[in-house]
């Protein structure tokens, strides 16, 4: 389990019954950031997609660090979405 947890993973389900996903560990992220990318695409208006797409083609391992884990795959898309936002910041949009 990443830094930071204070659960058990056989206590998670306890917890937090309904959730599907207790935790995504780095690797999970990394081989999912395509999707999410594709997610804001379909939600973003047009103006924004060059952005997109040029996060498209960065490395997800230097998005995270090894030992990085998300609570559900809700924060892990919510993470690339800061990104995101912080690049139109960036650019003044």
């Amino acid at each position: 389990m990443g830094s930071g947890s204070v659960l058990n993973n056989k206590y998670r389900y306890y917890l937090f019954p309904y959730s599907k996903k207790y935790l995504m560990e780095a690797i999970e992220f990394v081989i999912k950031y395509p999707s999410y990318i594709e997610t804001i695409k379909m939600v973003t208006k047009d103006e924004y997609l060059p952005i997109l797409v040029e996060m498209s083609g960065w490395e997800p391992h230097d998005l995270v660090k090894p030992d990085t884990w998300f609570q559900s795959e809700n924060e892990a898309i919510g993470y690339v979405y800061r990104l995101f936002i912080s690049e139109i910041k960036k650019i003044g949009k």
